[in-house]
C-alpha cells in the first residue's frame, strides 16, 4: 500500500513540475526573450497549421483577409493547445524517470530542475526554471545542484539557450564547450578539491 501511495506522490510531484515549468516557458515566449527552442517550435507549428486552415476558411468566407486572419488565429491556437498537451507528457515523464530531480519551495516561490543522461550518456542538466524571476530563486537552486554535484564529483553539461543563460551558467562555473548558433554546450567538469572542501 505505501508504495502505491509513493507512485502517486511520484506522480503528483512530477505533473507539479511540469506545469510549473510550462508557465514559466509559455511567459517566456510571450515576453521578450525570443531567443529560445519553444517560441521557434510554436512559430513553426503556427506557420505549418496556418498554411493548412486555409483552404478550410476559403470555404466559410469569401474575404481573403478574413481567411488569412481566421487562419492564422486559429492555427496559432492549436499550436499553442498542442504544444501545451506534449510538454506537460514530455516534462512529466521525464522528471520522473532522473535520477537526480529537485523540485524546491524556496520563499515565495519554485524552482525546479533534473539531471538525467543524455545520448552519449553524459549527465545533462536539464529544464532549469524559477518562477517568479527575478528573486533570485534560480541561483538557490543552482547553488544546490552543483553543491550536490559535488558531493558525487559528477561532470554535468547542459545547453544554455542564448548568451543570457550561458552567462548566469558560468557563475556557477560551467564553461562553454561549443557554441552554436542558437544555443550553447556548457560543460562544468568535476573536481576533486571542489568536492573535499565543500
Amino acid at each position: 500500500m505505501t508504495a502505491v501511495l509513493k507512485q502517486h506522490a511520484d506522480r503528483a510531484t512530477a505533473r507539479r513540475f511540469a506545469r510549473m515549468f510550462l508557465r514559466v516557458e509559455l511567459s517566456s515566449v510571450l515576453s521578450k526573450h525570443f531567443v529560445r527552442p519553444s517560441t521557434a517550435l510554436l512559430v513553426a507549428s503556427a506557420a505549418t497549421l496556418t498554411a493548412a486552415l486555409i483552404p478550410t476558411m476559403q470555404v466559410w468566407t469569401d474575404s481573403p483577409v478574413a481567411t488569412l486572419l481566421g487562419a492564422f488565429l486559429t492555427g496559432t491556437a492549436l499550436a499553442i493547445v498542442l504544444y501545451t498537451r506534449t510538454a506537460l507528457r514530455v516534462e512529466a515523464r521525464s522528471f520522473a524517470a532522473a535520477p537526480h530531480k529537485w523540485l524546491l519551495p524556496l520563499g515565495e516561490g519554485w524552482a525546479g530542475a533534473y539531471i538525467k543522461p543524455d545520448r552519449r550518456g553524459r549527465m545533462t542538466l536539464s529544464s532549469v526554471w524559477a518562477y517568479p524571476r527575478g528573486q533570485h530563486l534560480g541561483a538557490a537552486l543552482m547553488r544546490q545542484i552543483c553543491a550536490e554535484m559535488d558531493v558525487r564529483c559528477c561532470d554535468l553539461h547542459l545547453v544554455a539557450v542564448n548568451g543570457r543563460a550561458a552567462t548566469f551558467y558560468r557563475r556557477f562555473g560551467f564553461e562553454p564547450v561549443r557554441e552554436g548558433r542558437f544555443s550553447v554546450r556548457m560543460l562544468r567538469p568535476c573536481s576533486p578539491t571542489r568536492a573535499t572542501v565543500d
